[in-house]
């Protein structure tokens, strides 16, 4: 059962790694925790489309990883997966250090994801990381 849990998982996260290969000016704003562009500052309505609809691809790619996340979190709440579980959390909290957007998308809908207590994907690996954010 493990195993196949595995694979579940493996191949979730092969879906977001080929989001950041076909979607490569999306990689700074969720591994260098840099700020997407402000829509409303540009002048030219050609750089205002453009920056809205960076932010419309990161929130989407944001809101995707958040799934994986509680996914994964639910499975290893119920003992399924059990192997490589401290690299996985590690991986979720720096996957929140490392970018704003990711940090900002689960403040923003926190409710959807278990809300903010001990237990919820804010309390267990967003929390510290995105505070400030």
């Amino acid at each position: 059962m493990e195993s196949s849990t595995a694979s579940s998982l493996y191949a979730q996260q092969q879906e977001i790694d080929r989001i950041f290969v076909d979607n490569v000016d999306l990689q700074p704003y969720f591994w260098r925790r840099q700020e997407l562009p402000d829509a409303s500052a540009a002048a030219d309505p050609a750089a205002k489309l453009a920056a809205e609809q960076l932010a419309a691809r990161a929130e989407a790619t944001a809101h995707r990883i958040l799934d994986h996340f509680a996914h994964l979190k639910y499975q290893m709440g119920t003992q399924a997966f059990t192997s490589e579980r401290a690299d996985w959390e590690a991986y979720m909290r720096r996957s929140f250090a490392d970018s704003l957007i990711l940090c900002r998308a689960l403040r923003g809908d926190q409710e959807a994801f278990g809300g903010t207590g001990a237990d919820s994907l804010w309390g267990r690996y967003a929390e510290e990381p995105c505070t400030g954010t």
